[in-house]
């Protein structure tokens, strides 16, 4: 008997069983969302992303006066029409779209799961916890898995962060090299794409205390080179053949939508939606953060996810970006409450883990509510 305890022990006890197992919850919240909504999710923004994808196949351009302006919109993030066509001699463009967005999420928790444990230091099952609230919460239900671009902001902007806290940690512009790369590919995918740009600045003024300012320079350049050369020679690109241009897209989106969807009204309802129970650990994770690093890595992540709250439409999707430091600060949270302070250490296992489990379980519960019922949009969700 002592002999299994000491093996269920050794298992619980090791990283690459709680990646396993958040890899297979990934999975099980990816066929539950598929057995409730159905394989091919059509969204509002579909259709544009299948005539992008056609285009690039087939050189067929939409005709009609509303899906040329979506069409241009599309073409401005050429991604998917470009990887796309590439399956398409082997799926039709639905298949290749839902197998790209795919594997951007099990790249996104493979990459969340790693930054959480290896770089963050947090234990493989606080990992598991992180990557729970991330696969089961209420924007990746409802819209994660649909044939829409968000999966990619999600995953760019981790992939940005993960190749830059390695180069900070090995000092090789390789990586920030790559991350630039990372951050102007994810740009070609969706505007959140190339936030990470700013975890980067940010953490690069903090490494002014350590680290020269040439050095400092020598890095950012690094990131920006690759990332500028990919941003405008695709925006010159598409510019020169629909003479459309991201400036064009921001003016109509922000003079159309700022007004009716930038409120308060749609803050707070998709905030609430979007991490519901999460804001507690969050706040109080916030408030204990007590050291230089952990305040310099978290403040860092803040600065990558809050442009979000720039776009001219709040909803949940959109909102869900900020992901990448509110998951963090979250799991802070929770570790400090359950190994420091007296009523959090004074908890029983099972309520600990009903407590950790609550975010999960109001996300389904709302996905599985507001199902086809259009009240919800007057919050924005």
């Amino acid at each position: 008997m002592q002999s299994l305890v000491e093996k269920i022990n050794f298992f619980l006890s090791q990283t690459w069983f709680w990646l396993t197992i958040s890899v297979l919850f990934a999975s099980a919240v990816m066929f539950f969302d598929f057995s409730v909504l159905g394989l091919y999710q059509d969204k509002n923004d579909t259709k544009g992303y299948m005539d992008l994808i056609t285009y690039f196949d087939d050189g067929i351009i939409p005709t009609q006066t509303a899906e040329l302006l979506m069409f241009n919109i599309r073409l401005l993030k050429p991604f998917y029409g470009l990887m796309g066509s590439i399956l398409t001699p082997f799926f039709e463009p639905y298949s290749a779209m839902l197998m790209l967005n795919l594997l951007l999420y099990f790249g996104t928790v493979l990459l969340l799961f790693h930054l959480l444990t290896k770089y963050l230091k947090f234990s493989g099952l606080m990992g598991f916890f992180g990557v729970a609230w991330f696969a089961c919460s209420y924007p990746m239900l409802k819209y994660g898995f649909s044939l829409m671009t968000d999966i990619s902001g999600y995953f760019f902007i981790i992939l940005t962060v993960y190749l830059a806290i390695i180069g900070f940690n090995k000092d090789r512009y390789a990586y920030f090299l790559a991350a630039g790369i990372a951050a102007g590919i994810g740009v070609t995918a969706k505007e959140s794409g190339a936030f990470g740009l700013l975890f980067i600045l940010v953490y690069s003024i903090f490494e002014l205390k350590n680290i020269s300012f040439f050095k400092t320079i020598k890095r950012l350049l690094a990131v920006g080179a690759p990332f500028i050369l990919i941003f405008f020679s695709t925006n010159y690109i598409v510019y020169n053949l629909i003479n459309y241009s991201y400036v064009d897209f921001l003016t109509m989106v922000e003079d159309e939508y700022a007004a009716n969807f930038r409120t308060w009204k749609f803050f707070l309802g998709t905030q609430i939606a979007t991490f519901n129970l999460l804001w507690i650990p969050f706040f109080y994770g916030l408030y204990r953060i007590n050291t230089y690093a952990h305040k310099k890595l978290l403040l860092s992540l803040i600065a990558a996810g809050l442009p979000a709250l720039l776009w001219s439409v709040y909803i949940v999707r959109g909102l869900f970006v900020q992901y990448i430091f509110i998951i963090p600060i979250a799991l802070f949270g929770i570790t400090y409450f359950f190994t420091k302070d007296r009523l959090g250490t004074w908890m029983p296992k099972p309520l600990k883990f009903t407590l950790v489990s609550l975010p999960c379980l109001l996300s389904i519960g709302l996905f599985l509510i507001s199902r086809g019922s259009s009240i919800w949009k007057i919050f924005g969700i």
